[in-house]
């Protein structure tokens, strides 16, 4: 009887761990009642982690980076949401696992627009990223600017249309700040 205000499969996994976790440690360590779990479930944000921001089309952020996280997102997407085709918008540091991202998100996007985050000094460069896709894929296009990416997003995307932002929390960033001023 637990209601949790995040989305995805993935969450309710974490949300028991975490809450193993403080059984297993025991009250006498911390004054946390039930009561306080529940509440904590219930209020819980966490920005940029399947974290829907629009509809009409949608827009999901997430900043999974790694082949795991990049499978958990694909599996919530393709069980919590109805679309008729998903525009990535993807961007990642130089230092995470690109080409299990890339693997992923080439499985499940229709159209992927390439980019790098403005205020990251380790993001990819976009020409090596597109390295990480097949050469004959089409609908994938490249941008080395975030604005620009989320433009083509939007101009590209029908009202029953997903545009995922992902790669990067800084990408997720500057497509929260790019839709606070043009959104």
């Amino acid at each position: 009887n637990l209601e949790m205000n995040l989305i995805g499969g993935h969450q309710i996994e974490n949300a028991s761990l975490a809450i193993g976790m403080l059984k297993l440690i025991g009250q006498d360590k911390f004054n946390i009642i039930e009561n306080d779990i529940k509440e904590g479930l219930k209020n819980v944000s966490w920005p940029g982690r399947l974290q829907v921001i629009q509809k009409n089309p949608y827009i999901v952020l997430d900043g999974a980076h790694n082949s795991a996280s990049a499978l958990a997102l694909a599996d919530s997407i393709k069980k919590l949401f109805s679309y008729k085709k998903l525009i990535c918008v993807f961007g990642i540091s130089s230092d995470k696992d690109i080409k299990g991202v890339s693997s992923v998100l080439d499985t499940l996007s229709d159209i992927i627009i390439l980019t790098k985050a403005s205020d990251n000094p380790r993001a990819e460069d976009v020409a090596r990223l597109k390295q990480n896709f097949p050469n004959s894929r089409h609908g994938l296009e490249e941008t080395n600017d975030i604005n620009e990416a989320m433009r083509k997003a939007l101009k590209l995307a029908d009202k029953d249309d997903l545009i995922l932002v992902t790669g990067s929390l800084f990408v997720v960033g500057d497509a929260i700040k790019y839709l606070r001023m043009y959104g």
